[in-house]
């Protein structure tokens, strides 16, 4: 994941728009993303960009026989990645 500090003209416009989704653009007008707060709920119309998973799917990943990662293990592989 890259991380971006934005000043604080740019979080106060962001924090305005908390219910919106918020195009992000340019000094051309040309979008370059989208924000969509995590303190505010989505818009209607706008959806998660992960499904929540289904009953199914949990069992099965409760079931599942594959090895798996300790937190200690995915924090350590991710404080390795540059």
């Amino acid at each position: 994941m890259v991380r971006v500090t934005i000043d604080d003209d740019l979080r106060v416009k962001l924090e305005a728009a908390a219910e919106e989704v918020v195009d992000l653009v340019d000094e051309s007008g040309n979008v370059v993303g989208r924000f969509l707060s995590s303190l505010g709920v989505p818009p209607a119309g706008v959806e998660p960009s992960t499904p929540p998973l289904d009953e199914e799917e949990l069992q099965r990943r409760i079931n599942s026989q594959e090895p798996g990662l300790s937190t200690q293990e995915v924090l350590e592989h991710l404080r390795s990645r540059p």
